[in-house]
């Protein structure tokens, strides 16, 4: 159910995906991805609370992920007089771009947006330098040596301190890049599937590749630098 200030929005299903895709330790898990769409939320400018909640499979154990995408990308859409470079929003995500890939911040996937640009400050460093069509998406312990050149507008409105990073207070102070199942209570399933592919003949192929053997496989005889030389033929 998605609410604009109490106020319920419809939601309209456009696609769905509905999967079983191995787990860690081989364990079946369920994977239900859902696009929605909906109408204008409000006009630009304007300031709401925009709430979500999902009760899909309340009953099951595991975790839950929702990414809201907007559809602005323009900075008079945005309620903000345009630049004099142009009115689109130069888009920039904190990464070093190798396989389009980004620092997964806010709800947003690691995933490199199409007309995006990625740079390892987020794209602070054009913002300073007086690009005003740059949008920088990126930490905000990386803004803080730019608050002086740039503007920084905190996600959620509330932005971190050194004490609510410090004690991990603040929601968005350190990104969860890494989650596995509640019920994974030990971890003999990775431990298993870590020990079946070192024992495998691919971990076996990528060790020889790199001049390594096995405990079991035979040395390659070696010379003996010191070794006495073979008598000279007699004539």
């Amino acid at each position: 159910a998605l609410t604009l200030d109490g106020r319920p929005i419809a939601l309209t299903p456009l696609d769905h995906v509905l999967g079983f895709p191995p787990g860690a330790g081989d364990l079946r898990t369920l994977r239900l991805q859902v696009l929605y769409t909906s109408g204008t939320l409000g006009r630009a400018g304007e300031t709401a609370r925009l709430a979500f909640q999902d009760g899909n499979f309340a009953d099951r154990i595991g975790w839950m992920e929702v990414v809201a995408a907007g559809t602005i990308r323009t900075w008079s859409a945005a309620g903000v007089p345009a630049p004099a470079s142009g009115d689109a929003i130069a888009l920039r995500r904190a990464g070093a771009g190798i396989e389009r890939f980004v620092e997964p911040r806010f709800g947003a996937g690691g995933r490199l947006p199409k007309g995006a640009k990625s740079a390892r400050d987020g794209g602070l460093s054009e913002a300073a330098s007086g690009d005003l069509a740059v949008a920088a998406v990126t930490s905000w312990s990386r803004t803080r040596a730019f608050q002086q050149t740039t503007c920084a507008v905190p996600v959620g409105g509330a932005a971190p301190t050194d004490a609510s990073v410090r004690g991990l207070s603040h929601p968005d102070a350190y990104p969860i890049s890494f989650v596995t199942l509640r019920r994974l209570r030990a971890v003999r399933p990775i431990v298993a599937a870590f020990l079946k592919y070192l024992t495998g003949p691919g971990a076996t192929t990528s060790f020889r590749q790199r001049g390594m053997l096995l405990v079991k496989e035979t040395w390659t005889a070696v010379p003996d630098p010191y070794a006495e030389p073979p008598p000279d033929p007699e004539p």
